[in-house]
């Protein structure tokens, strides 16, 4: 954690790990993650820093008049940024569960053909 032209409580220090403790909600690869915080013209700036697998780098900054709002909005822009890595590396060749009501219809529609008994017919 880097703080520039301010200093860092312990309180809040507790703070931003206890909120970057939950980015792996969104996203459990993050290998690294640099806090820089500093103070400019009456606003704080909270800038997070993410290294994952694959070289993947996430950045958000936020600024605020709160320092503590400020981590609040930059700990959602990441969220937002990891999930959306997620879901755009998702693997989706895995269908998720099967939908009985929708193959009941269509199998009804006689879209689908009936499964033949196979019993007793082992080579």
């Amino acid at each position: 954690m880097t703080a520039r032209h301010i200093e860092l409580t312990e309180e809040f220090k507790s703070f931003v790990h206890e909120k970057a403790a939950r980015l792996d909600r969104f996203y459990d690869r993050i290998t690294e993650l640099d806090v820089i915080v500093q103070h400019d013209s009456g606003m704080h700036e909270v800038e997070f820093i993410a290294r994952a697998d694959h070289r993947n780098r996430f950045v958000a900054k936020e600024r605020h008049a709160d320092l503590f709002a400020a981590v609040d909005l930059v700990i959602e822009h990441m969220g937002r940024q990891l999930t959306r890595h997620k879901d755009r590396h998702r693997n989706r060749k895995h269908i998720g569960g099967i939908d009985k009501e929708a193959i009941a219809e269509r199998l009804a529609a006689g879209e689908l053909p009936e499964s033949q008994d196979l019993e007793g017919q082992h080579p």
